[in-house]
């Protein structure tokens, strides 16, 4: 599938999908004519960073979502390296909302 799409099929922007390409995160073949090839997995990458993102993870923090997702698992968290991005995520938020000593009700 072209770019176009890739992009309507996932619910993100053509610019977003050129983001994705240039994190590495996406992988289309060139075709004689210069144009991308999608793949069905390049579809699945996107829809699980599109997912993430709207969680609040970065672009670059579903890396290791995406790399399961291309090992063959069914699901981007089925590897140890996802659940480490989602602690992380979780220790920056209770970090954000940690109460400073001397000011709890």
């Amino acid at each position: 599938m072209q770019i176009g799409e890739l992009a309507r099929r996932s619910g993100v922007t053509v610019k977003a999908v050129r983001y994705y390409e240039s994190l590495g995160l996406v992988h289309p073949e060139r075709l004689p004519n210069g144009y991308r090839a999608y793949r069905e997995s390049d579809l699945q990458a996107v829809i699980e960073i599109r997912e993430l993102s709207a969680a609040g993870l970065t672009a670059r923090q579903t890396i290791p979502f995406v790399e399961c997702l291309s090992l063959g698992h069914e699901h981007g968290d089925d590897c140890p390296s996802s659940l480490v991005v989602y602690r992380d995520a979780i220790d920056e938020i209770d970090r954000c909302h940690r109460i400073p000593p001397g000011q709890e009700n």
